[in-house]
């Protein structure tokens, strides 16, 4: 006899995981935790090299701002327009500078 009415989708995909899961030999599950410890290994390397970036991209910026405060106490007494951007620029760096040590030790 034919059946008249499809299965439902809730039962077919609940069929299908369960056929899945006893065709599945038992090893494949080993290397399941094997992949498992080695996304887990990959997210504290990536986790490194965020730590490696963000404190050579501190020490850039350090590196700017001491520069940059070299360079306007140089052109201080010029009183010129150049003599402002450059005081704008030290202001905006040392900011970025304060957000990103703030942000890594809120990160840690």
């Amino acid at each position: 006899m034919l059946r008249t009415r499809p299965i439902p989708a809730r039962k077919l995909k609940l069929l299908l995981l369960i056929g899945l899961g006893l065709c599945l030999p038992h090893d494949s599950f080993g290397q399941l935790n094997e992949l498992t410890q080695e996304l887990q290994q990959g997210e504290r390397d990536l986790s490194r090299i965020a730590d490696i970036v963000i404190s050579a991209v501190k020490t850039i910026a350090g590196t700017s701002t001491i520069l940059g405060g070299l360079v306007f106490l140089y052109l201080r007494d010029q009183q010129s327009d150049l003599t402002k951007k450059v005081g704008q620029v030290i202001l905006g760096l040392a900011i970025f500078w304060i957000l990103l040590s703030v942000g890594d030790s809120m990160r840690s």
